[in-house]
């Protein structure tokens, strides 16, 4: 009984460590973000995650827009975007692509690609749904509000995403967490420096 006790103590404790070392990994860099993030919430119930994020960009509304919409470069503020591929649009004209992208901490590295109409509606958002047949989600949709605020945005992210593929019970729940919540602030920054870089094009 003493043994068993303590290989469950011990496992316990590399869990522990584990799960502390992925917070750190994704956490600790956000100090060093531009932006402001205002909420940030996460939350994860029977294999579906429901973001929600609303994050200040020092840049006007119609740069951040430009910038977002520029779906080829998307990896220039998302880093764990590796690729995305322009498709034929759908029936009825909307803009298709499939995208690929992977996220790693330590050890564990997570690969999953999806396929996402986009759609901008007349008030200025930006929708895209995913195709559950094409990709690694069985649902999966995100909503991006732009709200100016003077020579600031306000970026508003809504999202529910439901994976289709495995990963790691605990760790690869805390990772996939850890990304979703930083990637609001990552994109803030990420849209920051490309207006900056593109500024400095026209000098």
């Amino acid at each position: 009984m003493m043994i068993a006790s303590r290989l469950d103590w011990n496992v316990f404790i590399d869990q522990r460590i584990i799960v502390t070392v992925l917070l750190i990994a994704f956490y600790w860099p956000v100090s060093a973000y531009a932006g402001e993030v205002m909420t940030s919430d996460v939350e994860h119930h029977n294999g579906r995650f429901t973001v929600h994020s609303s994050v200040i960009v020092y840049r006007p509304a119609d740069d951040v827009r430009t910038i977002l919409t520029d779906f080829k470069n998307l990896s220039h503020i998302n880093t764990s975007i590796k690729n995305v591929d322009i498709l034929a649009p759908s029936q009825n004209g909307t803009l298709r692509m499939r995208v690929k992208s992977e996220v790693c901490a330590l050890f564990v590295c997570l690969n999953y690609r999806w396929v996402q109409e986009v759609t901008i509606l007349p008030s200025g958002d930006i929708v895209t749904r995913f195709d559950p047949a094409m990709s690694d989600f069985r649902e999966g949709w995100v909503r991006y509000r732009l709200l100016a605020e003077g020579d600031h945005t306000r970026l508003i992210t809504d999202a529910v995403l439901v994976p289709n593929f495995w990963f790691p019970p605990l760790i690869g729940t805390m990772l996939i967490k850890g990304k979703l919540s930083s990637e609001a602030l990552e994109a803030a920054t990420g849209i920051e420096t490309v207006a900056m870089r593109r500024e400095a094009k026209r000098l």
